[in-house]
């Protein structure tokens, strides 16, 4: 087993710096070392996704390693003392995946601990402990209001192709990984899958999935989306009511299907 230690992971189509960026990982994700080609690695990632990426933006995972937190800011800047006045030791986008320390605590600092041991301090109030695996199933109103207000952190996000970070993120990219950030696990790609049953529009709740051609977006209540949207060149909310401005006839003429995981 593997886990990143680069704050972005760039996942590639093909063994080559020059071919498509298709996924990217976190600090701290897990994953599988499929084989070894042409200096990269295969990888497959703990949510099943496949791709290639240099090796040194991994380690082999440490026996000790138990990351059960995750990083709520933007980015979460890691210091080597409990202090804003020196150089981050890293800085880490929202989703990464860490160790913290408790018992170690001062001026709203709280150890934190990396994949390769290094100890730190971060602010205590960027980071929180992760959602048991199933926890979403029993706790659906939670889990809901939870979704949406994560995905609106990444309003105003650039547009990126394979992207899944505040530095860019694509439709995708926005949905999985806000799914992923509550411990839902949901293919990648902008298209209906098993864990999401079919509903119909009429039983769209705040959370669940929006799905056109090629593209993914989140309802989020009041008629109204979420979405990384490569036309408007980033993450913005669109309408799916006539009578407001945010209105995209476009859209609402070419939706596919809708899915819940409830």
């Amino acid at each position: 087993m593997l886990t990143a230690i680069k704050p972005i992971v760039s996942l590639l189509s093909a063994p080559d710096t020059s071919s498509t960026l298709v996924d990217e990982m976190l600090y701290g994700a897990a994953a599988n070392l499929v084989a070894t080609e042409n200096g990269f690695y295969k990888i497959e990632t703990y949510y099943g996704y496949t791709g290639y990426a240099s090796p040194n933006d991994f380690i082999k995972t440490p026996a000790d390693w138990n990351p059960e937190y995750i990083t709520t800011a933007a980015f979460l800047d890691v210091m080597p003392t409990p202090e804003y006045r020196k150089n981050p030791l890293i800085s880490l986008p929202r989703g990464s995946l860490i160790q913290i320390d408790e018992t170690i605590e001062e001026n709203n600092y709280i150890g934190i601990t990396l994949a390769d041991g290094t100890k730190g301090y971060c602010v205590k109030y960027h980071v929180r402990r992760r959602f048991p695996s199933d926890y979403w199933k029993s706790h659906e109103s939670q889990m809901r209001d939870c979704l949406v207000k994560a995905a609106m952190q990444y309003l105003n996000t650039p547009y990126r192709w394979g992207g899944k970070s505040p530095c860019g993120i694509d439709c995708s990219g926005l949905c999985s990984e806000v799914y992923l950030q509550h411990e839902i696990i949901i293919w990648r790609d902008a298209e209906l899958q098993d864990i999401l049953h079919p509903i119909t529009q009429e039983y769209l709740n705040p959370g669940d999935l929006i799905f056109f051609p090629g593209h993914v977006a989140m309802y989020i209540g009041q008629n109204r989306y979420i979405h990384s949207n490569q036309k408007y060149s980033g993450v913005c909310i669109n309408s799916l009511d006539p009578h407001d401005p945010d209105f995209n006839q476009h859209l609402l003429d070419s939706i596919t299907g809708m899915g819940s995981a409830w």
